[in-house]
């Protein structure tokens, strides 16, 4: 964990990093997890049913049960999509999911989480 890293060359920088990882294990632990999630960061197409949108996201989380995604606006509760997720050998993983709830995550930012349904 970066926590125990080599200090950087000022205390100040040391700190800003140990607040902002210490911020992050806080926001984790106010969610309601069914299930541990591993941090996952890739592209993230939501192909959204009905009404028709698309939209993109970058993951920040993922268990069997679901995936947490990043996005620059906010998705409804109980919207069904679906997710493509990037692999890093260029091949995707596509699943139909649904949108379990969706908050802001700084500015300008939203995160929602959405449970697995079914591989397509």
């Amino acid at each position: 964990m970066l926590l125990n890293s080599s200090q950087s060359i000022s205390k100040d920088i040391d700190d800003m990093v140990r607040d902002l990882l210490l911020e992050d294990a806080a926001y984790d632990r106010q969610e309601n997890r069914s299930a541990h999630r591993e941090h996952l960061f890739r592209s993230v197409h939501i192909d959204f049913r009905d009404p028709k949108e698309e939209m993109l996201a970058i993951s920040r989380n993922i268990s069997p049960l679901g995936i947490g995604l990043i996005t620059d606006a906010a998705v409804a509760e109980k919207r069904m999509a679906l997710l493509t997720i990037e692999k890093l050998d260029g091949t995707r993983n596509r699943v139909l999911a649904e949108s379990r709830w969706c908050r802001t995550y700084g500015k300008h930012w939203f995160i929602s989480g959405w449970q697995f349904l079914s591989i397509r």
